[in-house]
């Protein structure tokens, strides 16, 4: 990339046109890619909570209830343990 770049800006870099053969789609996307499995590893639901905005979001089921999660999640440095879907509450000042 770095490389790249310094071609860009020194004029040097040649573009060549892409190979159709090696090009690849990507699905489109449904509500249901949207819902939390809380057997991943956390990193993994990061991603997806972070990859799923807007569209489809993120969303589990609580107490029978959807339950759409709009804000980021915890640092993942900062919680270790508990088993998958555990759900810890932060205490904050405001």
């Amino acid at each position: 990339m770095l490389a790249n770049l310094r071609g860009l800006v020194s004029e040097n870099l040649v573009p060549r046109p892409q190979d159709n053969d090696q090009a690849t789609y990507a699905p489109l996307l449904k509500k249901e890619d949207g819902r939390i499995d809380w057997n991943l590893p956390a990193q993994q639901i990061y991603n997806r909570m972070r990859g799923f905005t807007p569209w489809p979001g993120a969303y589990t089921s609580f107490r029978g209830q959807t339950c759409h999660l709009w804000a980021e999640p915890f640092s993942l440095q900062t919680l270790t343990g508990g088993a998958p879907g555990t759900i810890f509450r932060e205490d904050t000042q405001i």
